[in-house]
């Protein structure tokens, strides 16, 4: 059985983080619970769609790596609870969402807000708390089972079913609007640079936490470039 990504990141969204969240944004929990059922797969899926070429896979490498220094699975109320830490997850968080979703974002927050009855900016800001929160669920689940760049790719490739089974009918014009029929497929190759990358994904915490700016700037220009 393949490991649920989805699964581990519900696993830190237990109801006291959800209060957490819904305090944050200043929404009803139970509206925040109806967003997070939607964006959660919704992100996940994107960054399938993103991983399925070797470029594309190359880029969120890096992502993953930042997004599992950033704290989140650790420390969700200390980050929510802090306006200079809440605004860089917010910040960082929507350079992840814009690196998974393209130019679709704005779509996706949309039905993201009619779904589930959150306000667009809370939607939008959802979604910039559960990139990263997905990114470094991956991130320790690589580093866990030591994959290599190729098992990462298998890693995401193997969600396909857990992703279209979690996405509410409600959106399902999302599901659609993303092309979500053809994740599960890799289309690039491990290149033998690429692997020597990977033979370690996770370095040093000081100089990947400096290029965190450049590398989301590099990685949004990639995603309207190429999407």
């Amino acid at each position: 059985m393949s490991t649920n990504l989805l699964e581990l990141a519900k696993g830190y969204l237990s109801n006291a983080a959800v209060g957490q969240v819904s305090e944050f944004l200043g929404e009803d929990p139970s509206r925040i619970s109806k967003g997070l059922s939607g964006t959660l797969p919704i992100i996940l899926g994107g960054i399938m769609k993103r991983s399925s070429t070797e470029d594309g896979l190359g880029s969120l490498t890096g992502l993953i790596n930042l997004g599992s220094n950033s704290g989140i699975l650790d420390n969700l109320s200390g980050l929510l609870s802090n306006k200079s830490l809440s605004q860089g997850l917010l910040d960082n968080g929507s350079g992840l969402v814009l690196s998974t979703l393209g130019n679709n974002v704005d779509s996706v927050v949309d039905e993201i807000s009619s779904f589930s009855g959150l306000n667009k900016s809370s939607s939008r800001s959802l979604l910039s708390i559960v990139a990263p929160l997905l990114m470094s669920v991956i991130g320790k689940q690589v580093k866990l089972e030591g994959l290599s760049l190729s098992g990462l790719a298998s890693l995401l490739m193997e969600q396909k079913g857990h992703v279209q089974a979690a996405i509410p009918a409600g959106l399902s014009g999302v599901e659609d609007l993303l092309n979500f029929d053809n994740l599960g497929h890799y289309k690039g190759k491990t290149s033998l640079a690429m692997a020597a990358l990977s033979t370690r994904i996770f370095r040093g915490r000081s100089w990947m936490n400096f290029l965190l700016p450049i590398l989301l700037i590099m990685v949004a220009i990639w995603a309207y470039t190429n999407y």
